[in-house]
């Protein structure tokens, strides 16, 4: 009797827990820096004062803040305009209002149901891109280091041909990562990449379940129908620069 009991509080507990971790939330602050080459003519004209404020300004629009919420499976990867902290009294939950900035993307992915769905903005036209959410194909190593009092550890990938190395911890138990990294056996806190640099700056683990609701505004259409737009603008943008558009 006495082993039936002791095996029914041990079950009681599982239970409990496994309630406890449906309903928490994480959320995860990220700096975002793109480096961004300074390569034009008319640039060389420039004194050195001038040229130096100008590349501030490149260096000042090559970093962002951005949010990754993660509920369960489901994570939305987002700028962040606006944080709020509430007080000490209310047992660490924090109050956070977002949306999306100047780049104007959001990114949601279930690991779960292997879905990868973009928010992506041409000016101020929207549109959304559904693919499938592939594995990547991690090598872990034996390298740690620690980052923000969590113990993390490298894995590599080849990632669009680009070299990418990932840092995640197993602390926290989440397959979850910022952009579209994921597959790891913890949390991404860091990713390192050709001209880009993702670095974790707080993370936050709330009792109270975060919703992470799907991207739905914006015409659907595909990656590459996607990617001809964005070449579309490119091109655009250029020939009013070339043509007295000024820097």
């Amino acid at each position: 009797m006495i082993i039936k009991k002791t095996f029914n509080i041990l079950l009681i507990g599982l239970i409990s827990a496994g309630a406890c971790a449906q309903n928490t939330s994480i959320v995860v602050d990220y700096k975002v820096s793109t480096q961004k080459k300074v390569e034009n003519e008319k640039l060389k004209s420039l004194s050195p004062e001038i040229l130096a404020a100008v590349k501030s300004q490149i260096a000042k629009m090559g970093t962002e803040n951005k949010n990754l919420i993660i509920n369960g499976s489901a994570s939305k990867y987002l700028s962040t305009q606006e944080i709020n902290d509430m007080d000490n009294n209310t047992s660490g939950v924090r109050v956070i209002t977002m949306k999306s900035g100047a780049s104007g993307e959001e990114i949601y992915k279930n690991t779960d149901s292997k879905q990868l769905i973009k928010q992506s903005a041409i000016s101020d036209k929207k549109f959304i891109i559904e693919s499938p959410l592939e594995q990547i194909k991690w090598t872990i190593t034996s390298k740690t280091k620690t980052l923000n009092s969590y113990t993390v550890q490298e894995a590599n990938a080849v990632i669009a041909g680009q070299e990418t190395t990932a840092w995640f911890t197993k602390s926290i138990k989440s397959n979850q990562g910022p952009d579209q990294y994921w597959g790891l056996p913890g949390l991404i806190l860091e990713v390192e990449s050709p001209g880009k640099h993702i670095v974790a700056q707080k993370v936050s683990i709330s009792a109270k379940s975060l919703t992470v609701e799907i991207p739905k505004q914006g015409k659907k259409i595909s990656q590459e129908e996607f990617n001809k737009l964005t070449e579309q603008k490119r091109k655009q943008l250029l020939d009013i620069y070339q043509n007295g558009g000024g820097f």
